[in-house]
């Protein structure tokens, strides 16, 4: 499993919308790609085992995912 980090933002994003850190960790290893920002930013989006489409929002440095947000698409 990728080594996850948590900013503060997403873990209070996490709380409020009620996501799961096993689905972020699934998102980031399995999800499909929609977009690539200039400064390396990914956003992947995946199904979580809920069927609800999950987005994550980060940054690979080195061996870790820093996560910078993740919702649910609607």
């Amino acid at each position: 499993m990728p080594k996850i980090v948590l900013t503060n933002h997403v873990k209070l994003r996490l709380l409020e919308r009620n996501i799961d850190v096993h689905d972020i960790k699934m998102v980031v290893v399995n999800g499909k790609v929609t977009k690539t920002e200039p400064d390396g930013t990914l956003i992947k989006v995946g199904i979580c085992d809920d069927k609800k489409t999950l987005a994550v929002v980060y940054m690979s440095i080195g061996s870790k995912f820093i996560i910078k947000t993740a919702y649910y698409e609607s």
